[in-house]
């Protein structure tokens, strides 16, 4: 029997998902703390530089706990 294509010879383990997960999730941070910043936390105009609706930018700060980080600042 030929084999034409032998595709991955193993699996990748999760750990390296969740490291790019990981690495997705503050890369996003880091833009929406950006945005904020330039925007003067006009949360409305940070949203639009961020191409999200404001109410998407509300739950991303929940999620990732930044909404009472920001009402500080």
């Amino acid at each position: 029997m030929v084999r034409l294509w032998s595709g991955p010879t193993h699996r990748p383990s999760r750990r390296v998902g969740e490291k790019n997960g990981q690495r997705k999730e503050e890369a996003e941070v880091r833009s929406i703390r950006e945005a904020l910043r330039r925007n003067g936390n006009n949360r409305l105009r940070a949203a639009a530089e961020l191409g999200i609706s404001r109410m998407g930018l509300y739950k991303k700060l929940h999620k990732y706990g930044l909404f009472c980080e920001e009402s500080k600042s």
